[in-house]
């Protein structure tokens, strides 16, 4: 696990092909904005929505 701390506008790249971008940070609803670019055969999904979206992802690869 890596753990970084960035300010917005603030960039981090993961490989060539993959950049996230600090858009905004909100302190007082605890919360980050960010501005993922990735190659469109990699699902970027959200944890909590991921069980749903990893069982039709799942049948598709068959």
């Amino acid at each position: 696990m890596l753990i970084l701390t960035r300010k917005p506008d603030q960039r981090q790249r993961i490989c060539d092909e993959i950049q996230i971008r600090i858009l905004q940070v909100n302190a007082n609803e605890q919360s980050v904005s960010l501005c993922i670019n990735a190659p469109s055969q990699i699902p970027i999904v959200r944890t909590e929505s991921y069980k749903q979206f990893e069982e039709p992802h799942k049948r598709n690869k068959k």
